[in-house]
């Protein structure tokens, strides 16, 4: 075995692994962020076998995907925790708890200070509802109207970067434009009047980008 980074243990001896040779019948535990490469070899048929481990937090988002780098830094740095059951989910669709969620433990929010609640649909006591409330008094988030904040809903591309541009103001942050500024969304006549600004922001930076006919599609959800 080659070892590239991390640690392979071998359970049957309780013995951390280095590169070299690996015991016949024993067993071993690839820990995580391991990347190695084993070589098997069988001496009457002279038949190497040669393939690449490469363990990841989640079943279903290892990092030789594309989005797999950013994944696993959110986990790292317990911006995302993952859906359970060693499962990222990547396709299920965004909510508006969890981008909030997301910016809020970014900013590095203690829950404990955050108690109440200002809509009548994010109860005290539910996972989002301290990040909720620390987006209100940060002046980041203002709700849906009639005093709901609709935590479950999708949260849209155009909101998204709202959401972004308010909390790059809440923190001084400034954010550098992209070297070559692209053109202007194809479909920047959808944006709606509120989200213009933070969809422009997005464009000039690169953060949040367009597809590849140049439209932004701000009513779509995100994953």
């Amino acid at each position: 075995v080659r070892i590239q980074s991390g640690v392979l243990v071998d359970a049957t001896t309780g013995r951390t692994v280095s590169s070299g040779s690996v015991e016949a019948y024993h067993r071993y535990i690839a820990c995580e962020d391991l990347s190695a490469v084993l070589t098997a070899t069988a001496q009457e048929t002279a038949l190497t076998m040669s393939g690449t481990a490469i363990v990841s937090r989640f079943l279903d988002a290892t990092p030789t995907l594309w989005y797999g780098s950013a994944v696993d830094y959110v986990t790292a740095n317990a911006l995302m925790l993952g859906m359970g059951n060693m499962e990222f989910r990547p396709s299920y669709t965004l909510s508006r708890a969890m981008f909030v969620t997301m910016l809020g433990r970014l900013s590095g929010v203690n829950e404990s200070d955050y108690p109440g609640t200002s809509f009548s649909d994010t109860p005290a006591g539910q996972w989002y509802s301290p990040y909720v409330e620390w987006g209100v008094q940060a002046g980041i988030v203002t709700g849906m109207g009639d005093n709901r904040f609709e935590p479950d809903s999708p949260i849209t591309r155009e909101q998204m970067a709202t959401l972004i541009a308010r909390y790059t103001a809440y923190t001084g942050l400034t954010l550098l434009p992209i070297c070559v500024t692209p053109a202007v969304f194809q479909d920047q006549s959808e944006v709606s009047g509120w989200a213009e600004a933070g969809v422009d922001l997005m464009r000039q930076t690169g953060i949040l980008r367009g597809d590849e006919t140049g439209c932004f599609h701000p009513r779509n959800s995100a994953t």
